[in-house]
């Protein structure tokens, strides 16, 4: 059997992105079941998830070092087999640590996938790669499209561990189709010391390269608003407008729908005019979105929120894009990976200091004060856009 087109491993890739996302945004819009039927409080379950995404983030650089020694292929079959396991034991685990315990997990194998399946397209296409990419980036946002909804729907038909059961069939079928589709491609380093490769010599090499500061400060404030936004968004309608489950469960799904389709298009705007540009756009509609939502009263403000956070968070496309850009064929995707820990990392105490400046100050400060750091950013953006243009 030969390879597929590049469209075909795209669409492939594709669904293996949104597998490994829904079994993580299907967390979201059960929290507030959890938090009733655990007894726990919304810092703690803010931190896990905050602990999820953080090791999410931090399995990034090693899974690159991981496909460049025994190739991609072999590396996004092994993250999507322990994700759908993960997931599995977080619809039947019994008490809370053993539900927080099976979310790090799910972190951490989720984790392994994202830089590599982002390689692996990327190694598909001469041209056009921002679009292809934020293609590729979109099934994370289909995932966020259909799950909310869907979980909630099981949930309130049978159980939120239900749900989460639904999510991890879907994963195991996404592993057989890809183990089907696919077939073994050559690893770019098959002789490589993994401990050499491993060394924090080499991240910090990369990190310290000219000009990298800029992009990378404005990414980890996107990435931490686009945490806020897949940890609480959900619970804020619910408990802030308030909005039923449902309904909270559907604007979340709006903004996934809104996500999926602007992803593509930023990562097109950025091979257009520039990423940087793609980006500072990003930024300044998030900002709007969380104004909107927080200092907003009535239901045409919710609206435009809604819609300026699901095109606002869809800055993947790009930002892969400009990233990728900076590295050679053979370090592209460790160089990628240890670039994106770090954004990923530091994005992910959105979900912890939002969940815990809800509980203590109220949603209006919590989420007010993410639109005032992302107005900020967005401001300097724009400055350093303009200065390298």
């Amino acid at each position: 059997m030969e390879w597929r087109s590049g469209y075909t491993m795209l669409v492939v890739a594709t669904a293996a992105n949104l597998a490994q996302v829904g079994t993580r945004v299907v967390i979201s819009p059960l929290v507030p079941r959890l938090l009733s039927d655990f007894a726990v409080s919304r810092t703690l379950v803010g931190g896990l998830l905050t602990g999820m995404w953080a090791l999410f983030a931090l399995a990034h650089y090693p899974s690159g070092v991981l496909a460049e020694r025994f190739g991609s292929r072999t590396v996004i079959v092994a993250a999507l087999a322990a994700t759908a396991l993960a997931s599995g034991l977080l619809a039947v685990a019994p008490t809370f640590p053993l539900f927080g315990a099976a979310m790090l997990l799910l972190g951490g194998s989720a984790g392994l996938y994202f830089v590599v399946g982002t390689g692996f397209v990327a190694d598909q296409f001469d041209r056009g790669t921002g679009q292809a990419l934020g293609l590729h980036s979109s099934g994370g946002a289909v995932a966020g499209v259909v799950v909310p909804v869907v979980a909630v729907l099981v949930a309130d038909r049978y159980t939120w561990r239900h749900s989460l059961a639904l999510t991890t069939l879907f994963a195991l079928v996404v592993v057989v189709v890809f183990v089907r589709l696919t077939r073994p491609n050559q690893a770019v380093k098959p002789d490589g010391s993994l401990v050499a490769a491993l060394h924090p010599r080499k991240p910090l090499r990369i990190l310290r390269a000219p000009g990298l500061v800029a992009p990378l400060g404005a990414v980890v404030v996107a990435a931490f608003a686009w945490q806020a936004v897949i940890t609480f968004l959900p619970t804020f309608l619910f408990q802030y407008w308030p909005l039923s489950e449902s309904q909270a469960a559907s604007l979340f799904s709006v903004v996934f729908v809104l996500n999926a389709v602007s992803m593509p298009a930023v990562g097109r705007l950025g091979d257009r005019v520039g990423n940087r540009w793609a980006l500072t756009l990003c930024l300044a509609l998030s900002c709007c979105g969380f104004a909107s939502v927080v200092a907003g009263s009535h239901t045409a403000f919710l609206l435009v929120g809604v819609v300026c956070l699901g095109v606002g968070i869809s800055y993947g496309g790009a930002v892969q894009s400009l990233f990728m850009q900076r590295f050679g064929r053979v370090d592209r995707v460790s160089g990628f990976g240890t670039v994106r820990t770090v954004y990923m990392l530091l994005g992910s105490l959105g979900g912890v200091v939002t969940g815990t400046l809800a509980d203590a100050f109220g949603w209006g400060v919590s989420y007010g004060l993410v639109a005032a750091l992302l107005g900020v950013t967005a401001i300097a953006a724009g400055v350093w856009a303009a200065g390298t243009t």
